[in-house]
């Protein structure tokens, strides 16, 4: 018994360190995170094998080391007196156990006790998976001129793009009907009067427009106030 308090109490000067970190600074964004039958549970590498984390959805501590495989050895802690009381503290607090859990890429199994006992409660969670943030699309409705030639107005839905485009005398010229993804949108053009049609990628960058591949009259377009002239049929003679 003696023993393995000592070894209990080296730990709790580690947990001391480690927890006083995490209550400070709360985990990490780079924490991983779980869902669990003990609630949300976010973990993190503090240093080397050491790390740390909450859990009961940030009201509890979590904290030991954990392999290169996956492997977890700690400790559990609480503050709030809802558990056993032990004979003596970790961290500061009386109400501990030692948790035991194997993290996978999918989650953690494992066990956990109270006190000095050993781990037989049940603990596993499922990983939760993190959404990259979705970059914001840029409205690109509104009229805008060619690099050569000609006006174009723009109006989206969604992700549905369509430009039509007008002479400088302002008659209509073409229609290009694309679909956006992300700043990149890729569609194909139609001239009004022959008919000619070709593919053609668009890209946003910098406030302007910009032709990646395919074939068109320009190779870039910026932002543009309504031309006074425009029509609403070609000009074919």
């Amino acid at each position: 018994m003696q023993s393995r308090r000592i070894k209990h109490f080296s730990l709790g000067v580690a947990c001391i360190t480690a927890t006083a970190g995490l209550l400070s600074l709360g985990t990490s964004a780079q924490a991983e995170t779980y869902s669990s039958n003990w609630g949300v549970v976010k973990i993190n590498r503090i240093n080397g094998n050491n790390w740390g984390g909450t859990y009961l959805d940030g009201k509890a501590l979590l904290y030991g080391s954990k392999s290169s495989s996956g492997q977890f050895s700690g400790h559990w802690i609480r503050k709030d007196g809802s558990s056993r009381r032990c004979n003596y503290p970790i961290s500061g607090s009386y109400y501990w156990g030692r948790a035991t859990l194997q993290f996978s890429g999918s989650g953690f199994r494992g066990q956990y006790g109270n006190c000095d006992d050993e781990p037989r409660g049940n603990w596993s969670g499922e990983i939760v998976t993190q959404q990259p943030p979705q970059p914001q699309q840029v409205r690109l409705d509104g009229w805008w001129k060619g690099n050569n030639s000609g006006y174009y107005s723009i109006q989206t839905s969604g992700t549905t793009f369509q430009m039509k485009g007008f002479n400088n005398d302002g008659s209509v010229l073409n229609l290009y009907d694309g679909t956006i993804k992300g700043n990149t949108i890729t569609g194909r053009w139609k001239n009004y009067c022959d008919n000619r049609s070709a593919n053609a990628t668009l890209r946003y960058s910098n406030g302007r427009l910009q032709r990646i591949a395919g074939s068109t009259k320009n190779t870039t377009w910026s932002r543009s106030a309504r031309p006074s002239n425009i029509q609403s049929q070609p000009n074919c003679n």
